[in-house]
């Protein structure tokens, strides 16, 4: 199932989840100080049998685990073959580490 992400004025489109795994710098990452995400909050707001749109909100935190930042953004997981996945996600983050898809 592909993965769409908008984020600032960027829409990302991976075809697969290796595509996926390539657009990350995990070096990059691990330089900003990047260690974990946390959800605060999760809210179903639009459901179907087949699709599901939830705001969301995440935090993420450095090594020591104090959050760095938070974000709001809106996930759309959707059933394919009878596999649920996040198809899309749109946020405000914009691109927080140059090579990444986070």
């Amino acid at each position: 199932m592909p993965h769409v992400r908008v984020a600032g004025s960027e829409v990302i489109v991976w075809g697969t989840p290796e595509d996926y795994a390539k657009a990350n710098d995990l070096q990059q990452i691990a330089k900003s100080g990047w260690h974990h995400t946390r959800w605060d909050w999760r809210r179903l707001v639009q459901s179907s049998d087949d699709k599901l749109h939830f705001l969301v909100q995440f935090i993420r935190y450095n090594n020591e685990d104090k959050a760095m930042v938070s974000y709001e953004s809106l996930y759309i997981l959707a059933k394919k073959n009878n596999r649920w996945g996040v198809q899309a996600r749109s946020s405000f983050v914009g691109i927080a580490i140059p090579g990444a898809a986070f």
